[in-house]
């Protein structure tokens, strides 16, 4: 291994040491996939290796994609902004949710950094 292959790996193997994902995908097949590695060897010369990135969710683009988004999760109507529950009572051109103070709005653009209350990002999955 020379230097550059080793500041290649070395963050990727620190983040298999913090309990991140590694993938890796072969150097040689024609039609390499990224796979997630349980047990990466760091063979870079036979091997290219990423931490599996984060997937990335858009804001809904309408109250009828948000209710039936909605209803894939249980509690259903309930919402996290990572410290407490609020459950959504209304859904027009974003959300109004209820926190036993007062209600309030968020649109969809801003309410993508709350997460359903079974811990999936509020928004839909964009595909790679």
């Amino acid at each position: 291994m020379n230097r550059e292959k080793a500041k290649y790996i070395l963050p990727i193997i620190q983040a298999f040491s913090e309990g991140k994902t590694i993938q890796s995908k072969c150097i040689t097949d024609e039609m390499p996939l990224w796979l997630d590695d349980n047990n990466p060897t760091f063979e870079v010369d036979d091997f290219d290796y990423r931490i599996k990135p984060d997937p990335k969710y858009r804001p809904f683009k309408d109250a009828e994609e948000c209710w039936k988004e909605m209803q894939k999760h249980q509690p259903f109507g309930w919402i996290s902004n990572g410290e407490l529950l609020f459950n959504i009572i209304s859904i027009g051109a974003g959300i109004t949710i209820h926190n036993c103070i007062s209600n309030c709005g968020y649109s969809f653009k801003s309410a993508v950094s709350l997460t359903f209350a079974d811990g999936t990002p509020f928004g839909i999955l964009e595909e790679e």
